[in-house]
């Protein structure tokens, strides 16, 4: 059995005066959505928890409830001041049985099902995977606006969401996260941190997460053009 947690959280501060990303209009639908959309899909998923600010809890329930008739989202709960904090409190609310928990970011809503599904199948084969592309520009490491250093692209991936994980494994590494040095910016590196290894499933440069006023035309690109509409 697999819970899919959907975090849809954050502040959205990078939007500026647009606000908050969540409930802005995309493709004709709210952009959360979309990912909703996608995972109730899927046969793989049994349930789903979404992870929201507490004032988006009643609209995001008409919307999941009355609007879209998502009936495998069984919770929809606050989340903390931080992704880790909230993805935390997402685990907390699985009280069902659930070997396997995929985690996604509600701003990518242009995740296909072909890639959910190859990373969850991954994440059961292995027990950890997330979905992620290669790196196509040269990386450089920077200390007070200065390059120390030249990374080896062909050595590093970029990672998205879903990221699957075995629930026994996901839980483990929140409990030992005051072990990770600095910033915790996603959840692989936490089952790494806990002494897991994580598979890559190769994902895709169309999976993208919104983050300005300028992703979502692309993002709507994506979904009406290339194929990604699943509502």
């Amino acid at each position: 059995m697999l819970t899919a947690i959907v975090l849809a959280a954050g502040f959205s501060r990078r939007m500026g005066e647009v606000g908050n990303k969540i409930m802005l209009p995309l493709a004709g639908h709210p952009l959360v959505a979309h990912s909703l959309a996608v995972l109730s899909s899927l046969p793989e998923v049994a349930d789903i928890v979404l992870v929201t600010t507490p004032q988006l809890i009643e609209p995001l329930s008409e919307l999941v409830h009355d609007k879209y008739k998502f009936t495998k989202v069984r919770a929809i709960v606050p989340g903390g001041p931080s992704r880790q904090e909230s993805v935390r409190l997402g685990l907390e609310a699985i009280d069902w049985p659930a070997e396997y928990v995929a985690i996604h970011d509600a701003a990518r809503p242009c995740l296909s099902r072909s890639e959910a599904r190859e990373v969850i199948a991954d994440g059961v084969a292995f027990g950890a995977a997330i979905l992620a592309v290669p790196m196509v520009d040269t990386v450089k490491e920077v200390q007070a606006g200065m390059i120390t250093a030249s990374l080896d692209r062909s050595l590093l991936w970029a990672a998205q969401t879903p990221q699957v994980f075995r629930r026994q494994w996901i839980e483990e590494g929140h409990a030992q996260a005051r072990q990770v040095r600095g910033p915790v910016t996603d959840d692989a590196q936490l089952v790494s941190a806990a002494g897991y290894r994580v598979r890559i499933t190769p994902g895709s440069r169309a999976n993208l997460k919104v983050t300005t006023p300028e992703d979502l035309p692309l993002a709507e690109f994506y979904l009406e053009q290339g194929g990604r509409l699943c509502l």
